[in-house]
C-alpha cells in the first residue's frame, strides 16, 4: 500500500497517511511516533538511492517537489466566492476545487461555507469527545477509539488540500459516515456501560485495582 501511495506522487495523501498511522500508534508507541517522519524521510532517500543506482524510474519524484500547486487555485476560489457569494456558480463552472471550504463557498455560495463550518465544528467536538472517552473504556475497545478518529483526522486534513467534501461522493466521504457511526456507537458504550468510570481519575485498569463500591464490590465489568 506504501509502494502504491508512493507511485500517485500525492503529497496530500502522504500527509493524512502519516496524521492516520499517528492517531492510531500514538497511544502504544508514545512520543517515539514522532520520529515517523523522520523514517519516512530516510526510508524514500534509501529507496531513491536505490533507484538512481539501477538507473531505473519509479514515478516517486513528485513527492519530493516544492511546486505551490494550491496557492492560486485558493485565490481563485476566494474570489469566486466574494463575486459570487449569494449561490455561487457551481461545481461546472467553479474553476478550482483544491479547498472543500473554499470550493463550497465558490460553488453554493456563503451558506455552503457556514454549513461546512458547523460541520466541522460539530466534527472537531466529537474527535475531542471521543479522545477523552477512550480512557473509560477497557484496553480491548480502545484501538477502534483510535481508529475512527484517525479516519475523522485524515479526512479534515486532506480537506484543506482538495474538494472531496463537496464535489466527490465516493469511498472517502462513505468511509467517513462509517467511522462517524462507529464512533457515536463506541461512545454509547462507554456511556451505558462504563460512563461510571468517567468520574474517576484512574484509567480502567487503575480503576479496577483501586475504587471500590460501598458494597466493597465491584461491577461485574471490572472483575479480573
Amino acid at each position: 500500500c506504501g509502494v502504491m501511495l508512493m507511485w500517485t506522487g500525492s503529497r496530500t495523501g502522504m500527509g493524512m497517511t502519516g496524521i492516520g498511522v499517528s492517531a492510531v500508534l500514538y497511544s502504544r508507541a508514545g512520543k517515539a511516533i514522532l520520529l515517523l517522519p523522520l523514517a519516512g524521510l530516510v526510508g524514500y532517500i534509501s529507496v531513491k538511492v536505490m533507484v538512481d543506482m539501477f538507473g531505473l524510474t519509479m514515478g516517486f519524484e513528485r513527492l519530493t517537489s516544492t511546486e505551490d500547486t494550491r496557492g492560486d487555485a485558493w485565490r481563485v476560489l476566494i474570489q469566486t466566492g466574494i463575486d459570487n457569494a449569494v449561490v455561487g456558480v457551481g461545481t461546472d463552472v467553479s474553476e478550482r476545487s483544491e479547498n472543500s471550504w473554499l470550493y463550497g463557498m465558490a460553488a453554493y455560495g456563503v451558506g455552503m461555507l457556514v454549513l461546512l463550518l458547523i460541520f466541522t465544528a460539530a466534527a472537531t467536538i466529537e474527535i475531542m469527545q471521543s479522545f477523552r472517552t477512550r480512557f473509560t473504556l477497557p484496553g480491548e475497545y480502545r484501538p477502534y477509539i483510535d481508529g475512527v478518529i484517525g479516519i475523522m483526522l485524515m479526512y479534515f486534513a486532506g480537506a484543506v488540500l482538495e474538494g472531496y467534501m463537496v464535489s466527490r461522493v465516493s469511498a472517502t466521504i462513505c468511509i467517513f459516515m462509517a467511522a462517524s457511526v462507529a464512533n457515536a456507537q463506541l461512545r454509547r458504550l462507554a456511556k451505558e456501560q462504563y460512563g461510571q468510570l468517567g468520574e474517576y481519575e484512574y484509567g480502567y485498569e487503575e480503576y479496577a485495582e483501586y475504587a471500590e463500591y460501598d458494597d466493597g464490590q465491584y461491577p461485574d465489568e471490572l472483575q479480573y
